[in-house]
């Protein structure tokens, strides 16, 4: 809302999110290149460099990605910048930084929280370095969900499930649950 006072004409929040979408990519392929820099001697130079331009040409033909910034303004897209965020930090053991980018996740919402609890699951599968930072960030997802649901904030009228999912199911009569 900030911006509008700069440019006031809706399509800044699309602008706003097209970066916002742009910036999650070259996150996730850094963390990716860390990833390849640190792996030591289980990749060669070449099949790194394989690895990281296969990854930046699989982000950057994702038909999922335009979809989803074509039609509508999504939060989805900032709490998925903020989880990558998250993610990578726990990978590096950045653990101060990474409670902003939790923070800045909650904020954009239940996927946050959602996502979050993904990140949770993923860092105490990971290993020890990472479990307990991991659980705490998985049960902070997991209350937000939950505190955003039992007030309503969650779907359409507290109904997340029926909001989501009910056109997957095609006619029906009643209410759709997990």
């Amino acid at each position: 809302s900030l911006l509008y006072h700069l440019y006031p004409h809706p399509v800044v929040l699309l602008w706003v999110q097209d970066l916002v979408v742009v910036v999650t990519e070259m996150v996730a392929l850094g963390w990716i290149i860390d990833v390849i820099n640190h792996s030591g001697r289980t990749l060669t130079n070449r099949s790194g460099v394989l690895v990281a331009s296969a990854a930046a040409v699989t982000m950057v033909l994702n038909p999922w990605v335009y979809v989803t910034i074509g039609f509508d303004f999504h939060f989805e897209t900032f709490a998925a910048l903020f989880v990558i965020l998250v993610g990578r930090d726990l990978w590096a053991s950045r653990n101060r930084r990474l409670w902003l980018w939790v923070a800045l996740a909650l904020l954009c919402g239940v996927l946050g929280g959602l996502y979050l609890i993904g990140v949770g699951i993923s860092g105490v599968v990971a290993g020890s370095r990472t479990r307990r930072t991991a659980a705490l960030i998985g049960v902070i997802g997991l209350a937000w969900f939950v505190f955003l649901s039992s007030i309503g904030a969650a779907g359409l009228g507290d109904r997340l499930i029926d909001s989501g999912y009910r056109y997957l199911v095609g006619p029906h009569a009643g209410h759709i649950d997990l």
